[in-house]
């Protein structure tokens, strides 16, 4: 008979399977992110890799994993909604170009306070924010 032996290097149970972008949606059979890291560093060929293509991305946890190594990824799905989630998680932001935007708009909207108009400022925040 077959000696059953554990490997608990794919136990996950104590993981955080919310960090980095993970966390933005919740999604039906989500693939935690720790299986996606493992299996990129388990099966990655020696000489490295330069693109990882997942044909069913679902929530995109391979696609973020891939970009944390470095790794470009491509990945499809059917589902709209997958591939919205996908983008939204994978896209890179310039944080010093919102930083600029956002003190620009904060200084309008503190000019207009200070001139005396707090109905105009209150609209132009709400027009900043969208």
């Amino acid at each position: 008979m077959y000696k059953r032996t554990i490997d608990n290097r794919w136990s996950f149970k104590d993981a955080d399977t919310k960090e980095f972008t993970h966390c933005y949606h919740a999604y039906p059979a989500m693939m935690i992110p720790q299986v996606a890291r493992a299996l990129i560093e388990e099966y990655k060929p020696e000489d490295g890799v330069e693109l990882l293509f997942d044909p069913y991305m679902g929530s995109g946890t391979s696609l973020v994993e891939a970009s944390i190594k470095g790794i470009n990824a491509i990945g499809t799905d059917l589902n709209p909604l997958a591939r919205l989630m996908s983008h939204v998680k994978t896209t890179h932001y310039d944080l010093s170009c919102i930083r600029d935007r956002s003190r620009i708009r904060i200084s309008i909207i503190f000019l207009i306070i200070l001139i005396g108009i707090p109905e105009i400022a209150f609209c132009a925040f709400l027009i900043f924010i969208k």
